[in-house]
């Protein structure tokens, strides 16, 4: 060992089976910070007698160690360099025993009165969150508290996101995503350059894209060449991939629309997972932030339009049906029902079958009243069109004589979405909203004009702000033409 006392050696595991431990050394001054690497064989890994943590003027005594989760250490120390009392500094080593931090380490606490009797622990993401008694003028020592990242940012200069929602009204694969800007976007010397909006691969597809991509750990690379990008950290263990890029402008939010991976359909909500990353103006290429994920899933809004003209030819007992084809590009299919009077509703009672092309032969034995409702791929169902015996309909010249609402799920309701089917005796405005047991409207669903007909609206349990409700009774209530219908709703968790 050097020369002089080595003294309050502090320990921790360097993740491979070996330690990483700091000491109080007075070798150069009154007394330095300095720390060594030991593998699980008992060799020292970095420079003979340690590598200098810290070497700034004043005393550096007391130091502590904790793992970052990435291979090296987060050591604190109480450190005099400045006035009489002791502020606590910070440095993170690298598992190579490079100093990650400013050099001599970062002022973590350092108020007027003294700190001291630090701890700390790894925040997962390669900084460390710090805690020391501090004296503040009062009668008695309080514990104070703070956050260094893992490039030495004191508090969360990350961005953060505060939502994945759909983009309403289109064919499905795309949400917007927002977050909350880094708090450095508008700082003028250490500011943010611009941010990249990040998608997940799923890992059977990213497993097949990495032979041909690549796969990294530098962010600039993955943007510039499209090879995956994968980070060390545990918390965002995932392959990404570059979905979209928005400069900085010193704003408090921002947005992107981004494609998912695939749609929701009525069984199933799969979800895309989005990072956002905040990259820092300065020519340093390390100095770049990540968001916590979250995630979201595209919902295809539109439905088909009606089938029409719906034609049919009663003979011999048997009514052959025949209709144009629809030329939406995410058409599945049709659903064809059977009836005995123009008010029957579409339910699984009156399901005749799902049909692939513009004809069936329907050897019911007698003329009979039948409803045709286009469908694509995501379940979206069209209004309807509706054949009498005596000629054809299509959905616009269907009049219902009263309004309806009917409750078309399960009731009390366990899944995702309530379904609720509704029909309009003529065209004109329609309100139709979700009130809790107290009255309180929670969510309005349909609010405008609509054709006559039969139309439907899917309810997926959440409020007007996107918050899921409680399980309870609600009731849903259709306002059209001056009257009005209501249903009851359970909603089960």
């Amino acid at each position: 060992m050097a020369t002089g006392n080595q003294s309050e050696p502090a320990l921790c595991s360097d993740g491979s089976g070996g330690a990483i431990l700091s000491w109080s050394d007075p070798r150069g001054s009154d007394g330095n910070i300095y720390a060594q690497r030991v593998t699980a064989g008992g060799t020292a890994a970095w420079t003979t007698d340690g590598v200098a943590v810290c070497s700034a003027s004043g005393s550096q005594a007391s130091s502590t160690c904790t793992a970052d989760g990435l291979g090296g250490a987060l050591i604190s120390w109480e450190d005099t360099r400045s006035i009489w009392y002791a502020d606590i500094y910070a440095q993170r080593v690298s598992s190579t025993g490079s100093m990650l931090w400013a050099s001599n380490g970062v002022a973590v606490l350092a108020a007027e009165l003294p700190q001291s009797s630090a701890a700390s622990v790894s925040d997962g993401a390669g900084g460390g969150i710090f805690v020391a008694e501090d004296y503040h003028g009062t009668a008695s020592f309080d514990l104070y508290c703070q956050r260094v990242e893992r490039y030495g940012q004191l508090g969360q200069p990350e961005p953060s996101i505060t939502g994945v929602k759909d983009v309403k009204n289109d064919q499905g694969g795309f949400v917007k995503v927002s977050w909350s800007a880094s708090y450095l976007d508008a700082e003028p010397v250490f500011g943010i350059a611009e941010y990249r909006l990040w998608r997940s691969v799923p890992a059977a597809l990213a497993q097949q894209q990495a032979l041909a991509r690549g796969m990294t750990e530098d962010a600039d690379a993955a943007a510039r060449d499209g090879s995956l990008l994968v980070l060390p950290a545990a918390a965002q263990d995932y392959a990404w991939e570059l979905a979209a890029s928005q400069v900085a402008d010193a704003l408090s939010n921002y947005s992107l629309v981004a494609t998912t991976m695939s749609d929701s359909v009525p069984s199933s909500f799969p979800r895309t997972v989005f990072m956002v990353e905040a990259r820092s103006s300065t020519s340093i290429s390390a100095d770049r932030w990540y968001s916590a994920p979250d995630s979201g899933y595209s919902v295809d809004n539109l439905a088909p339009s009606a089938p029409a003209p719906l034609t049919g030819q009663y003979a011999a007992g048997q009514t052959r049906l025949h209709w144009n084809p629809n030329t939406e590009a995410d058409l599945a299919g049709y659903r064809l029902y059977r009836g005995t009077s123009a008010l029957f509703l579409p339910s699984p009672a009156t399901f005749v079958a799902d049909l692939p092309d513009t004809g069936y032969a329907d050897a019911a034995g007698a003329p009979y009243v039948y409803k045709l409702r286009a469908v694509d791929a995501h379940g979206n169902e069209s209004p309807v069109a509706t054949l009498i015996p005596s000629g054809t309909l299509g959905v616009d010249d269907f009049a219902a004589p009263r309004a309806f609402l009917s409750l078309a799920s399960a009731n009390p309701s366990r899944g995702a979405n309530t379904t609720l089917r509704f029909g309009l005796a003529s065209a004109g405005r329609a309100n139709l909203a979700l009130y809790d047991a107290s009255g309180r409207r929670v969510r309005t669903l349909v609010g405008g004009t609509l054709e006559a007909g039969e139309h439907s609206a899917r309810w997926d349990g959440r409020d007007d702000g996107g918050h899921e409700v409680a399980a309870g009774l609600y009731f849903a209530k259709l306002e059209a033409g001056g009257n009005a219908r209501t249903v009851r709703i359970v909603r089960a968790k």
